[in-house]
């Protein structure tokens, strides 16, 4: 029992180390998306001072890009964090349940036989609950970090992803995304000629 006890903990550990490697991931390429953003808006404003139209509208679609795909991923943080806190209430949960047991166990002594077996009975269906749900909560926390984060994928994978990603973004895409790009642009060319303007 110890040694099942044991191996449960062990993996828990494991499973909240991967969790928080994976979340430190995520906010790691937020930081570099808000970063890249910042430098894509000033290429944009140098390129409409210089006049330069065919490179203002591919540092534009890139801005773009990195502006939707930074907000993709600060969702799936979001849902993340959700998911752990979920989790984390459902641990608390199961060690108040644990705890309730413990108490019944000290007041057995003077109890009636068959409210002993009642509350036994219940506090063991509340312990099963609560345990389910919080291994429902590990297996779902372990498939969306084995999936977005595999085993002994490195930052280097990570890096060669986010430039192949950044190479497909500015050589193809549909003519919806074409649509919207472009209305984005306008608008983002009418701002930061506003910008411009305001600074001198």
């Amino acid at each position: 029992m110890r040694l099942l006890e044991n191996r449960r903990k062990r993996k828990e550990i494991e499973r909240s180390v991967r969790f928080r490697q994976g979340k430190s991931k995520i906010q790691s390429f937020i930081r570099k998306g808000q970063e890249a953003r910042k430098r894509y808006w000033k290429l944009g404003e140098k390129a409409l001072r210089l006049g330069d139209k065919v490179q203002f509208r591919q540092i534009a679609r890139t801005y773009l890009w990195t502006v939707q795909q930074t907000q993709q991923w600060e969702r799936f943080l979001l849902m993340l964090e959700t998911f752990e806190a979920r989790r984390d209430q459902m641990t608390a949960t199961s060690a108040f349940i644990d705890s309730m047991g413990a108490l019944s166990k000290s007041i057995m002594a003077g109890a009636d036989p068959a409210q002993l077996a009642k509350m036994q009975t219940d506090m063991e269906m509340a312990l099963g609950r609560a345990q389910c749900m919080e291994e429902s909560l590990a297996a779902v926390m372990d498939s969306s970090a084995e999936v977005l984060f595999p085993e002994g994928e490195g930052e280097e994978d990570v890096q060669d992803l986010e430039h192949m990603i950044l190479d497909e973004a500015k050589h193809g895409e549909s003519a919806e995304l074409d649509r919207r790009i472009e209305a984005g642009i306008a608008q983002l060319e009418e701002t930061m000629r506003q910008s411009i303007e305001a600074k001198g």
